[in-house]
């Protein structure tokens, strides 16, 4: 009878512990996982290449860095029941992973274009303006606009926002010259025209000089701004991305509102670029449709 008895309690302890992980408010969350409250939070998948530095890298001691990891980390901290979990990948494959559901977002300095705005959703707001110009190897005087390439080889990723700004004049010009395709990083663009394989590409004026910098690189941009379009985290349209657009809108107003956003950019690049720049129309806003 003793035996039955004992049986009986842990059965009715065993029960009790199953209804209370049901109805517990972290069922949905990892375990483990908090957000910036050390309530459970729900976890974001966010894809991002690692290799684009200084805005998504691995740094010396192979942690996950950058402004666009940073700006995500700074959100995090005003928002409730969430919490970033970064995953990487290369360039050509980020988009088919936020396609798949591999991901929940995307964070790599990414610029709105129509093609991207008919299928995902944007940020209501950037959260850094960029400026682009032509790229070529550091002793080159010579190339300084699109129009002085013809002949040459240029490089572009696949895909690529830059790249279209190539192509789009290719197009509009009669081909003047090649465009060399990449699969994955801007990195073999750049060491390509470092040892002058290709003539140049079109990037971005932070990245270049960062790059040139941290992997001694001989390239440099040169010539008139090319595009200065604004960046944005990109979401798919359903459900999950509308719940996670709104609340990482909601948390960069905050960002914007108290300054912090603007004090990250000044410490990662020593200005801020969370701005429009004077006397530039900025390319690459999202429609409504987008947003």
């Amino acid at each position: 009878m003793k035996y039955k008895v004992l049986a009986a309690l842990a059965a009715l302890v065993t029960a009790a512990m199953l209804m209370t992980s049901c109805s517990s408010p972290s069922a949905n969350a990892p375990a483990g996982t908090a957000d910036a409250n050390g309530s459970p939070a729900k976890i974001i998948k966010v894809g991002t290449m690692g290799t684009y530095s200084p805005f998504s890298y691995n740094d010396e001691n192979g942690n996950l860095t950058g402004y666009d990891i940073e700006v995500l980390r700074l959100l995090q901290t005003k928002m409730t029941g969430y919490q970033f979990e970064f995953d990487q990948a290369p360039w050509d494959s980020l988009f088919a992973g936020l396609d798949s559901m591999k991901y929940d977002m995307l964070a790599n300095e990414i610029s709105w274009s129509p093609e991207r705005d008919a299928k995902y959703l944007f940020t209501a707001k950037g959260y850094i303006y960029a400026q682009t110009k032509l790229v070529v190897n550091g002793d080159d005087n010579t190339h300084t606009s699109l129009a002085d390439f013809k002949g040459l080889t240029l490089g572009g990723l696949n895909g690529d926002a830059f790249t279209q700004i190539m192509e789009d004049y290719n197009t509009a010009n009669g081909n003047p010259f090649t465009i060399n395709y990449y699969d994955g990083e801007y990195v073999d663009i750049f060491k390509d025209i470092d040892i002058g394989r290709i003539a140049g590409t079109v990037n971005d004026t932070i990245v270049v000089p960062d790059q040139a910098k941290t992997l001694g690189l001989n390239i440099k941009c040169v010539g008139d701004v090319l595009e200065a379009s604004p960046s944005y985290f990109v979401f798919r349209q359903d459900a999950s991305g509308q719940e996670y657009k709104a609340a990482i809108d909601q948390a960069m107003d905050t960002a914007i509102a108290d300054g912090s956003l603007s004090a990250l950019s000044v410490q990662w690049f020593g200005d801020d670029y969370t701005q429009v720049p004077a006397g530039v129309t900025p390319d690459g806003m999202p429609t409504e449709s987008g947003n």
